[in-house]
């Protein structure tokens, strides 16, 4: 059987299929739309639409909870009550071993800072100490000096730049000065105007 068979319009059914997803669809909607999906035959667009539904007519077949389930299920979580005691026993255990790892913790670190306050010279002689403490200092030193010769051609755009912007203020004077002297120049000639009306 198809949904035509039960008198539905496709478009008839994408209405109803509409309010049934907006929650306004009524009883009677509703068992019509549910007898048009018990048929095998369904357009392609509401095949999601029909597996729903197969979803709803099938659960109506899974069994309820069992006589006594309620009961069953209230005695199982009366009896972890009955387990406080066992877990006020297990946090104290809990808290002993805490409180002995942190002993452990404090000993040991006495320890390690006891047994390594005693720093021993890894060089007998003075002069090569020296000389290896130059060594390593001189190589820092190397170092630094190839890390800022890479910065180099940075400071030299630094110069540049500062030579610019002082070009440009002297330029930047120079307008002034002359702005200066042209705002003298209009105003006598405002001067004069009046003068002449």
């Amino acid at each position: 059987m198809s949904i035509k068979e039960t008198g539905m319009k496709t478009e008839d059914l994408k209405i109803v299929l509409e309010k049934y997803h907006n929650g306004d669809i009524s009883e009677q909607e509703e068992i019509l739309l549910r007898d048009c999906f018990k048929y095998e035959e369904v357009p392609e667009k509401f095949r999601i639409d029909k597996e729903i539904f197969d979803f709803y007519l099938s659960e109506d077949k899974i069994p309820g909870p069992s006589v006594g389930f309620e009961e069953r299920l209230m005695a199982s979580t009366d009896s972890r009550n009955v387990r406080k005691g066992e877990t006020v026993y297990r946090r104290l255990i809990l808290s002993a071993a805490g409180i002995a790892a942190g002993i452990l913790v404090i000993l040991g670190s006495w320890f390690f800072i006891t047994r390594s306050g005693s720093t021993k010279d890894t060089f007998t002689d003075p002069e090569l100490a020296y000389a290896e403490v130059m060594k390593i200092l001189y190589d820092v030193s190397y170092r630094l000096n190839q890390g800022t010769a890479a910065l180099e051609p940075m400071n030299r755009m630094q110069e540049i730049t500062a030579a610019s912007l002082g070009t440009i203020k002297k330029s930047t004077v120079k307008i002034e000065e002359n702005l200066k002297t042209l705002k003298y120049f209009t105003r006598d000639l405002e001067k004069l105007n009046l003068k002449e009306e």
